[in-house]
Order: C-alpha cells, then sequence, then structure tokens
C-alpha cells in the first residue's frame, strides 16, 4: 500500500528544486553584470612600443597611409599632413584628432587609452 503522501511530498520536493534553481540561476546573472570573478577580463598589459626614443618620426609607406583612416574622425589621412600615431596600439590620427583627444578625451588614444603619440614622418616606397 502506498502512503498517500508520497505523491505530494516528491511534487513539493519538485517544485522546491525548480524554485532553489531559478534561484541560484539569477544570482549567477545578478553576479556576471556586475563584473564578477568568474568571468574572464583582459587587462592592458606592455605592449612593443618605438624604441628609437620619443622625438623620432615613425617612418610609414605613403601608399599604406593613403589606405588608412583616421581612428577618430574615420577621414582618410592625407600623406602631405602632420599624422601622428599611437605609440601602443598603432591607431593614426590627424593633427586635427590629436587637438580633439587633447580637448575631449584627456588626450587619451580613442582605443587603447594611452597617451603616447609619435609623429609620423611619410617616405615613397622604393
Amino acid at each position: 500500500m502506498v502512503n498517500p503522501l508520497l505523491p505530494r511530498l516528491l511534487i513539493s520536493l519538485a517544485i522546491a528544486g525548480v524554485a532553489a534553481f531559478s534561484a541560484w540561476r539569477s544570482a549567477q546573472d545578478m553576479s556576471a553584470r556586475a563584473g564578477g570573478g568568474s568571468r574572464f577580463r583582459p587587462r592592458r598589459g606592455k605592449s612593443a612600443r618605438h624604441s628609437l626614443g620619443d622625438d623620432a618620426p615613425v617612418m610609414v609607406d605613403r601608399q599604406a597611409i593613403a589606405r588608412t583612416r583616421d581612428a577618430l574622425s574615420g577621414a582618410t589621412l592625407d600623406p602631405d599632413a602632420e599624422i601622428f600615431r599611437c605609440a601602443d596600439c598603432q591607431s593614426f590620427y590627424t593633427a586635427a584628432s590629436v587637438r580633439a583627444l587633447a580637448q575631449e578625451n584627456g588626450a587619451r588614444c580613442i582605443n587603447c587609452g594611452s597617451t603616447d603619440r609619435v609623429p609620423v614622418q611619410v617616405v615613397a616606397r622604393q
């Protein structure tokens, strides 16, 4: 003979299990949104910098510059204009974009946040 309370007990245990699982899942979602420690968050590390010194310009091919866009404005770079490159992520900027970054963004690179920029010298391919 089956105990008449057994089906009710099984249903109650199933409901409690579903409730506990949904509470656990909700807590996991909240910690993921809050930047919990369970997710990988890459940190900016050391990168290869311009090794010739801060004053030495970087030499870049004229054709490569003509195909490159300004990191801030998205405009095509003019090889005859004054151009700068981020020392960390190699993003290119016009002089106007560097001034805009200085005024609006604390002179930080739009892509990596670095404040180090190197002048670019455009050279013709030989």
